[in-house]
């Protein structure tokens, strides 16, 4: 800490609101990426069949559901970890 005056500070307040930035901008960003395709779900089919997700019009809007709820249910710190995780294998994949 390069002023340890604001020890106490950084405990109580800079800590938590850093936390809720952060989830802010990781459930964020699904959440602007996942709009089109919860818009439009069956866009995605053609790429979701490419990858080897048979069928397609299963699949797309799930993935697209995962997305977008997912991501606002980061932002609210809802079920985080198993969210972030599943996110996260989605994103892996496709």
């Amino acid at each position: 800490l390069v002023f340890p005056r604001l020890s106490g500070f950084c405990d109580r307040v800079a800590q938590a609101s850093n936390w809720l930035v952060l989830r802010v901008f990781v459930g964020g960003a699904p959440v602007l990426d996942g709009w089109p395709k919860i818009v439009a779900p069956f866009a995605q089919t053609g790429f979701v069949e490419s990858i080897g997700f048979y069928p397609g019009w299963l699949w797309s809007p799930l993935l697209a559901a995962m997305q977008f709820f997912g991501g606002i249910a980061l932002v609210i710190g809802f079920l985080t970890r198993p969210v972030a995780l599943a996110n996260a294998v989605m994103l892996a994949v496709t």
